[in-house]
C-alpha cells in the first residue's frame, strides 16, 4: 500500500511541475493485462509530461496474486524525443520493489 501511496505522490509532483508556465498538463496512463498462460493479472499506472519537447513518463509496475493481494513489482521513468517525423528515441531506466536501480535500455522506435 506505501508503495501506491508513493506512486501517487510522484503523479502529483510530476502534475505540479507539468503545470508550469509553458508545459501541456500531464496525462494520466496505465494498462491492466492478463497472461493467459501463467493466469496472472499484471498492471502498471503513471503520468505522462513533455518537458520541452522530451517525453518522460515514470510509472510503477505490479501484479495481482491472489483476491486481495496487489504486489508491487518495480518502477519505470522512460524519456523519449522524436528524431524525425517517424522516428523516437528513447531511454528507461527501471527500479526494482525495493526502489534499487535495475537497468537502463536505450532504443529508437519507428511509425509509418
Amino acid at each position: 500500500m506505501k508503495h501506491v501511496i508513493l506512486a501517487a505522490a510522484a503523479a502529483v509532483t510530476f502534475a505540479g511541475a507539468a503545470s508550469a508556465e509553458g508545459w501541456e498538463r500531464p496525462a494520466v496512463i496505465g494498462k491492466t493485462e492478463y497472461n493467459v498462460t501463467t493466469e496472472a493479472w499484471a498492471y502498471d499506472a503513471g503520468v505522462e509530461v513533455d518537458m520541452l519537447g522530451v517525453m518522460l513518463t515514470p510509472k510503477v509496475k505490479g501484479a495481482y496474486s491472489s483476491a486481495t493481494d496487489f504486489d508491487f513489482v518495480g518502477s519505470e521513468v522512460k524519456a523519449a524525443y522524436g528524431v524525425g517525423d517517424a522516428a523516437t528515441a528513447y531511454v528507461t531506466v527501471t527500479a526494482d520493489d525495493d526502489w534499487k536501480y535495475k537497468d537502463t535500455t536505450v532504443g529508437l522506435s519507428f511509425r509509418f
